[in-house]
């Protein structure tokens, strides 16, 4: 379930299955220099099909968000017999590593309504929870190398419908 994995930041592992088989679900092991660095159960995945193994919480990696609705006039659109109001919304995430080394970090914010623009080109991809609401529901993901000791912060805004 990626919602419960979706305001802490995890130590992870992606790959692709190599097996010419599907790997069924199982505990997965890490193991890094010979030491045991965690456990979590893996879930079915097709060959060469990726996956992730979210291993322990990374405590050295701290993530923040915040979404704020925009002051200002409010559109009014009728759709299907309904009033609207378009609500403009500006979010901010801000990623710290306080690590020695660099880290590779994916982030990702769920949001309902139209993409107005992200930082950092995040990709992005519809939600199948939208499909009968009256606004889209979509995730962006960002990729993003952080050195060590830094701090990054990506704004991204949208627009959402919301009944009048």
């Amino acid at each position: 379930d990626s919602e419960k994995y979706e305001d802490a930041a995890w130590d992870a592992v992606r790959f692709n299955n190599p097996f010419k088989f599907p790997m069924t679900t199982a505990p997965a092991m890490v193991v890094q220099n010979g030491q045991f660095l965690g456990q979590r159960m893996s879930y079915w995945v097709n060959p060469g099909q990726e996956t992730t193994v979210h291993v322990t919480k990374a405590l050295s990696l701290t993530t923040r968000h915040a979404e704020q609705e925009q002051p200002g006039e409010r559109e009014t659109l009728n759709i299907g017999g309904r009033t609207y109001r378009k609500v403009l919304v500006k979010g901010e995430l801000s990623l710290a590593n306080h690590r020695k080394d660099a880290a590779k970090v994916v982030a990702r914010r769920r949001f309902s309504g139209e993409l107005i623009k992200a930082d950092a080109e995040p990709k992005k991809q519809l939600c199948e929870e939208g499909v009968y609401s009256v606004n889209t529901r979509s995730e962006l993901i960002w990729t993003v190398e952080l050195k060590a000791g830094e701090t990054r912060t990506i704004g991204y805004s949208y627009s959402v419908l919301v009944a009048h």
